[in-house]
């Protein structure tokens, strides 16, 4: 944790003074605290991991941050004290040639042993440590980087002699936090700590970072002006809006220029461009709302804190706007919705499934087993008439029974999502004429007529026995909502890529309440018919759950007293791709 604490500071040092400060040589201090942390991040992970293969590979992953970090210091040196010479093309490859040569040999040591020629595992407490075996390019880079390390210093102590004493404190804490990890790398490279198998350069560098921090903080350290704000307006992930007293943008940091739309809002009404938003003098400590944003490429929920910016006597200056992305949370919580809808509805299915079983299934087998009671005591003193009138309420309530267990049978599998679908293509006069065969003989009961275009001409594409099912259920439905001696009408109406089937009866209509939830389980819609027929309302809601699986629509139109008028829309056979 140590190490890794270390690392994280020598990268945020090298960072802040690329981006916050006016440096000269910024980029070259930047690229080697960068090194410096690459070196103590692959030391922990050294010493976090266990097998033997990897622990050696993160070695030779840290000879990037060793032999670097000098020759970047050096060049750091060399532009911060006005030796440009020494910036230029040849010098550069010059000065980087040693160090190159010496990461190739560390990842190819298994060839030559360069770099390390034994390694042995040792119980540390810090966990195995690998202790190895120096070979001479560990002394040759030792050698290259303190050669380079004391040039640098002598560059540095002579630029500190020529500069204002203002800059003295500031330049002896370069000069401190620069040498601490070289230092302890002496120790290691000759043996003489305490502890020889570990490298405390790494550590090293925990305090150089904090030394330099301390520097930039309390002295000042490359530049005259504290930064601190700036780097958290800056380098805080969330956007951030500042406004005056008269709601018009005076500043934002990168992110909100990312998010919402670019350095072009500055100067714009903040209601401008978040609309609906509002600011309200007097906020102790902060208002706080969530906020919907409307982006070019994504939309975002953003969660707002609204903060006044006063000065020390109190006065309103204006407002900062903190907007904290939340979409993630909202896109949970409306999955968490949908989820929680699904369970809804599965309850109210099987709530609805045990009451059919309960209630609907239960009755019709009663009256079965009364009627045959009957007829079975009572059948030598009835009359001829009165036995062919227990034996048409027999008929009647078997087709009822039947009916029900089907559309049961049918929508249980498509809850268990074992049904089957095998889609062709399927002649319309197919579909009228077997859903007028299987209701025909109870709407004969009726007296209702059921008429459909004997010479359709046309074919969709779908499951046939899911489409049976759907127009056996609406044309059941239609001669039920039916008055005896009414009449159905079965039609198509041919569009571009769909054909529209229809079953129109002017019978009892469908009151708009009803109507609304007519498709769904989870509410009552069950009516009883013309005839006193019962109902389940599972029937429509197989159809729509078919209908959809055949990729088509399922809608009703209906005026109460006048009849309704039932829409399947299915896809065109010779456009079933």
């Amino acid at each position: 944790m140590f190490l890794l604490t270390a690392s994280t500071l020598s990268i945020g040092s090298g960072v802040y003074v690329f981006y916050k400060t006016g440096l000269k040589g910024r980029n070259y201090f930047a690229l080697a605290f960068f090194s410096m942390g690459i070196w103590a991040l692959t030391n922990s992970l050294e010493l976090l991991t266990d097998p033997l293969p990897l622990k050696i590979f993160l070695t030779k992953l840290s000879y990037v941050g060793i032999v670097t970090s000098v020759p970047l210091l050096f060049f750091f040196t060399c532009s911060y004290t006005g030796r440009e010479r020494y910036l230029e093309l040849r010098w550069q490859l010059i000065v980087m040639l040693v160090p190159v040569l010496i990461l190739f040999s560390a990842f190819t040591n298994e060839l030559h042993f360069l770099q390390w020629v034994s390694y042995t595992i040792k119980d540390s407490i810090a966990g195995d440590v690998v202790i190895y075996g120096s070979g001479p390019g560990v002394f040759i880079i030792a050698f290259y980087s303190y050669m380079l390390l004391t040039v640098s210093y002598v560059f540095l102590i002579k630029h500190l002699t020529r500069n204002h004493r203002y800059y003295h404190k500031q330049l002896f804490l370069l000069l401190i936090s620069l040498l601490i990890p070289w230092l302890l790398n002496i120790t290691y490279i000759t043996r003489i700590n305490p502890y020889p198998e570990f490298d405390f350069a790494p550590v090293g560098l925990f305090f150089s970072s904090a030394i330099i921090l301390v520097a930039i903080l309390r002295y000042q350290l490359f530049t005259l002006l504290p930064q601190a704000k700036e780097i958290l307006f800056d380098f805080i992930p969330d956007p951030i809006i500042v406004i005056d007293t008269r709601f018009v943008i005076t500043d934002i940091n990168p992110a909100a220029e990312k998010v919402i739309a670019g350095k072009n809002i500055v100067t714009q009404k903040i209601y401008d461009i978040l609309p609906g938003i509002q600011i309200v003098e007097g906020l102790i400590p902060a208002a706080h709302l969530e906020y919907y944003y409307p982006g070019k490429g994504d939309d975002y929920w953003f969660f707002i804190t609204i903060s006044e910016i006063r000065s020390r006597d109190g006065e309103l200056g204006g407002y900062l706007l903190l907007l904290h992305d939340i979409t993630r949370r909202k896109m949970n919580e409306e999955i968490l919705q949908k989820s929680e809808n699904k369970l809804r509805e599965l309850n109210a299915s099987k709530d609805k499934f045990f009451s059919i079983i309960a209630h609907d299934l239960k009755n019709p087998f009663s009256n079965i087993i009364n009627i045959s009671r009957i007829l079975e005591e009572d059948d030598e003193k009835m009359t001829q008439e009165e036995r062919l009138h227990f034996i048409r309420l027999l008929s009647k309530v078997s087709r009822s029974s039947y009916e029900l267990l089907e559309n049961l049978l049918q929508w249980s599998r498509s809850q268990t999502d074992s049904l089957q679908y095998s889609p062709q293509e399927i002649l319309l006069l197919d579909i009228f004429r077997r859903a007028y065969n299987d209701v025909k003989f109870y709407a004969a009961n009726k007296n209702i007529t059921i008429v459909f275009p004997e010479h359709a001409v046309g074919m969709v594409y779908g499951d046939p026995n899911l489409i049976s099912v759907v127009f056996r259920n609406l044309l059941m439905n239609a001669v039920k909502f039916s008055y005896p001696g009414g009449q159905i009408e079965l039609n198509y109406v041919t569009e571009e890529e769909y054909i529209i089937l229809t079953v129109k009866d002017y019978g009892t209509g469908i009151q708009p309440e009803i109507r609304k939830n007519l498709f769904r389980l989870d509410y009552q819609t069950s009516r009883r018919g013309t005839a006193n027929e019962q109902g389940t309302g599972l029937g429509l809601v197989l159809c729509k759950e078919f209908v959809e699986k055949n990729k088509g629509e399922l809608w009703v139109e209906s005026t109460e007293g006048k009849g309704s008028e039932f829409f399947v829309k299915l896809l065109k056979a010779e456009l079933k791709t």
